[in-house]
């Protein structure tokens, strides 16, 4: 709920969008008690795979910039 607020769209299309993303990882990202998620073991080392690889992207502006100022 709070990640659908946070995105603006509702609860329903967030779990859609996460099944989506297991389905085509192969692998469940949480463990689901009643209305609660916990991320599995497999979905915090995607987490940490993927920030490492936003980090990366983010920082491409920044060495574009100094490509720019030479």
């Amino acid at each position: 709920t709070q990640a659908a607020a946070v995105a603006g769209v509702t609860q329903p299309a967030v779990s859609a969008q996460i099944a989506r993303l297991e389905e085509d990882l192969g692998f469940p990202l949480f463990e689901r008690s009643g209305n609660r998620l916990r991320p599995t073991a497999e979905g915090a080392a995607f987490y940490t795979e993927v920030a490492r690889t936003l980090r990366k992207v983010e920082g491409l502006s920044d060495r574009a910039a100094k490509i720019r100022a030479g």
